[in-house]
């Protein structure tokens, strides 16, 4: 198994676990965690680069206001 079929793996159990909680935060948190391991496992780190550089910047326009 290398390592793109890992993530992939991971991000498929993640999927699992997010079907049996009834917590709406923790399905979220596990839904967003599957996509960043589906995404390792694409290779789509321009994309994850983008989402963290605006998520910084969201971040920061929040502190300011």
């Amino acid at each position: 198994m290398d390592r793109s079929d890992e993530f992939r793996k991971a991000a498929t159990d993640c999927v699992a676990l997010a079907r049996k909680t009834t917590d709406a935060t923790t399905r979220i948190n596990l839904l967003t965690m599957a996509q960043k391991w589906f995404d390792l496992a694409n290779g789509s780190f321009a994309t994850q680069n983008f989402e963290r550089v605006l998520r910084e910047f969201n971040e920061a326009r929040m502190i300011q206001h």
